[in-house]
């Protein structure tokens, strides 16, 4: 991976004259890809010559790290992990996962550095794919990524409510906790969040590096706290070799698989850095730096910390007792307040990632809106002129989720089975681009500061779509055995729920609007451009 502007887009070399052919722009003025001057598809201009549109956010690209929890994530998805395979599956899986996810963030990094887009994978889909199929794959790149991105904000709005339940049943015994308090707590959740990013979101910003520097802080504190405080330490063939299986599958190699599950749902959403690419300054080279960076560091500080967490397992079947396993590991360690005090902080953590995960969802569904790729398009293109902000965009990645939530009052086995979906969503809408750049060929990349050598970049393409299709598979199966309606696999099912929704929207006024994103639509070659 090179950070320098990479001239060649194919093998062979081309001419002055062919590259002013398909770089009108960047022929006509010097490269300049910094301050407010953009760099799409190799071309550099002023935001409105390659958007297509007026300016109309403002947010630093110091935002796009608020998402980075991995931490919380793994708190909120042990349980799974180890009852699936065991202590093998939470380490192991984690570095198997966080090793293929690095091909992924490569692989979406030079893409992103190509076209830093709002539009993220919808913007590449459509530069890809054939010219008769580039609006229908762009569409859906979109809205797999969009549907994921409602499935993650359910999955964690309800880790929040359901580890801040555990926190008041610990300190109060007598409480018993019902759906419904964990629902209320998950609409305030949401409703919090959509309030941050209306009215603080200016704020948000400018305390980002200072969350960045806590979350990293925590961490390393919670790290050191398990290794020194927690009196009964795990054996070294516990933590690295221990297996465990309670799926009721007879076979240990699936219930491993199933394992997973923990680990390529933390290590996932990020393709949120390129969703603000449009508000930041020098987004063709530091978008891929917070895409491939991103998972680079969530895996390395994710192993470590599994390793604390591990080590402190005093007793397994005590935590697997548990309603929230990693409350039950820092009070055998810290004892009660100091447990309290540990989870909470992550709590807040995971709050803040929330927060970063409304505000670059939104983005997404604002940029499709606007250039009519999305239901409702003209509702949710609307920005608010005073704040600055895409207040219905954000309105709808606060209200579906908060439908999701409910479901949870009728059926746990239906609202877990949205975790699932959100690795499914996320994944799906990387595969398309990335199948495209692999099956069609390289010589389609314009030039761009990050740029894959070939034979790695296709390696990173070939891994990546394997193990997405593998995957996506995978979280299809059944989780338990014998499979009975209150613990079967409800992911397929909700999965389809979601392409019909989409298809009706494709149908029913997608379709008849959507051409692409302007700029792309218009090629380039209008005077103002020249």
């Amino acid at each position: 991976m090179t950070s320098s502007l990479d001239k060649s887009v194919s093998n062979t070399p081309s001419t002055a004259k062919d590259d002013a052919d398909r770089y009108p722009a960047a022929s006509a003025k010097p490269a300049d890809f910094r301050s407010k001057v953009l760099a799409v598809g190799g071309v550099s201009g002023t935001y409105e010559e390659l958007t297509g549109h007026k300016q109309e956010l403002r947010v630093s690209m110091s935002v796009w790290y608020a998402n980075m929890a991995p931490t919380t994530a793994v708190n909120g998805s042990l349980y799974t992990a180890l009852i699936s395979g065991g202590p093998i599956a939470v380490l192991w899986g984690w570095f198997i996962v966080a090793i293929i996810s690095l091909a992924i963030a490569a692989s979406l990094a030079e893409l992103c550095s190509a076209w830093p887009h709002s539009a993220g994978q919808a913007m590449w889909a459509y530069n890809l794919a054939p010219p008769r199929w580039a609006p229908f794959l762009s569409f859906w790149t979109a809205w797999l990524n969009i549907a994921g991105g409602w499935a993650l904000l359910a999955a964690g709005a309800f880790i929040f409510s359901s580890g801040t339940l555990a926190l008041v049943s610990a300190f109060n015994p007598s409480y018993v906790e019902q759906r419904w308090h964990v629902v209320l707590v998950y609409i305030a959740v949401m409703l919090s969040c959509f309030v941050l990013n209306i009215f603080l979101v200016r704020v948000l910003d400018r305390m980002t590096a200072t969350f960045a520097i806590i979350n990293i802080s925590v961490v390393i504190a919670t790290i050191i706290a398990l290794a020194a405080c927690t009196p009964v330490h795990a054996t070294p063939s516990f933590v690295f070799t221990g297996f465990i299986n309670q799926t009721g599958w007879s076979s240990s190699g699936f219930a491993f698989l199933l394992g997973l599950l923990q680990s390529s749902f933390t290590i996932i959403g990020y393709d949120a850095a390129t969703h603000l690419c449009e508000e930041a300054v020098d987004a063709g080279r530091l978008a891929p730096i917070a895409v491939f960076g991103g998972v680079a560091i969530v895996g390395v500080v994710g192993f470590v910390y599994i390793i604390a967490l591990l080590f402190s397992i005093g007793d397994i079947d005590r935590v697997l007792a548990a309603p929230v396993p990693v409350v039950q590991i820092f009070q055998d360690s810290f004892g009660l307040n100091g447990a309290a005090a540990a989870y909470a902080f992550n709590l807040v953590i995971l709050y803040l990632a929330c927060a970063g995960i409304v505000c670059a969802s939104s983005r997404a569904v604002w940029s499709m809106s606007r250039d009519r790729g999305f239901p409702l398009a003209k509702l949710f293109c609307r920005v608010n002129k005073s704040l600055r902000v895409p207040v219905w965009a954000l309105g709808l990645q606060t209200v579906v989720p908060i439908i999701l939530g409910i479901i949870y009052l009728g059926s746990e086995v239906i609202f877990y089975s949205f975790f699932q979906l959100t690795t499914i969503g996320y994944l799906a809408s990387y595969f398309i681009p990335i199948a495209l750049i692999f099956f069609r060929g390289r010589d389609l990349l314009p030039p761009a500061y990050w740029r894959l050598p070939d034979g790695i970049a296709k390696v990173c393409n070939a891994i990546s779509l394997a193990y997405i299709l593998f995957i996506c598979v995978l979280f299809c199966m059944p989780n338990y055995y014998p499979v009975t309606p209150s613990n079967m696999n409800w992911t397929v099912a909700i999965s389809a729920v979601a392409v019909l929704f989409g298809a009706i929207a494709w149908y029913a006024e997608v379709r008849r609007h959507y051409k692409g994103p302007a700029s792309q639509v218009a090629h380039m070659d209008d005077p103002i451009a020249a």
